[in-house]
C-alpha cells in the first residue's frame, strides 16, 4: 500500500504541476487529488520540495542508467531534451519557480554522466591522464548543460531545438580532436 500511495502522490503532483506553477500547489491539493489526508502525505514526504527532488532524481537516475554504449554528443543532448519534453509543462513550471535549483542540480548530474559515458565509449581515451579526462568532461558537461539551458530559457521553442541539433553537428569531432592533441604530447 505504501508504494501505491507514493506513486499516487507523485502522479497527482505531476498532474497539478502540468497545470499550474509549483508555488500554487499545496499539500492539501495533492492530498485531495489522490484521496488521502495531509498526514499521509507527510508520512511519505517532508514537504513539496522533497517530493519534487525525488521525482527529478529518479528521472535523472533513469537517464544515467540508460544504455550508454553508442552515445554521441548529439544523442546526449537528445536524452536531456527528451527528459524535458516528456514533462514539458511541468518542467516549464519548475524552471520558472524558486525550486529551479533542484532541477538544475540534477541536470548537471545527467550532463556529466552522459558525457562521461560518451567519453568512455571512444577509443584512445585510456591514454588520457586523469586530469585531462576530468577537464574534458567538465568542458563538455558545461556545453551540454548550456545548450539545454538555452533551450529551456527559450520556452522550449522548436526553432531553438533545431538550432541546437545544428550546433551539435557542427561540433562533431571536437572531442576526438581534443583527445588526439592530449595523447600526442
Amino acid at each position: 500500500m505504501t508504494d501505491f500511495t507514493r506513486k499516487e502522490i507523485r502522479r497527482t503532483f505531476l498532474g497539478l504541476l502540468e497545470k499550474k506553477p509549483i508555488e500554487d500547489i499545496t499539500v492539501r491539493d495533492i492530498a485531495n487529488g489522490c484521496g488521502i489526508n495531509r498526514n499521509t502525505f507527510y508520512y511519505h514526504y517532508t514537504d513539496i520540495p522533497s517530493l519534487l527532488e525525488e521525482i527529478v532524481r529518479e528521472d535523472a537516475d533513469m537517464i544515467i542508467e540508460g544504455d550508454g554504449s553508442s552515445r554521441t554528443i548529439e544523442s546526449c543532448l537528445e536524452e536531456a531534451i527528451n527528459f524535458a519534453i516528456r514533462h514539458k509543462s511541468a518542467v516549464k513550471n519548475i524552471y520558472a519557480s524558486s525550486k529551479r535549483s533542484i532541477f538544475e542540480q540534477y541536470l548537471w548530474r545527467v550532463c556529466k554522466a552522459v558525457v562521461s559515458s560518451y567519453l568512455d565509449s571512444l577509443d584512445d581515451t585510456s591514454r588520457l591522464s586523469e586530469e585531462e579526462r576530468k577537464m574534458i568532461i567538465e568542458y563538455l558537461k558545461a556545453i551540454l548543460y548550456g545548450l539545454v539551458s538555452l533551450w529551456l530559457e527559450s520556452g522550449m521553442d522548436e526553432k531553438i531545438l533545431l538550432e541546437l541539433h545544428a550546433i551539435a553537428r557542427l561540433k562533431s569531432g571536437d572531442l576526438e580532436a581534443m583527445i588526439r592533441k592530449a595523447t600526442n604530447k
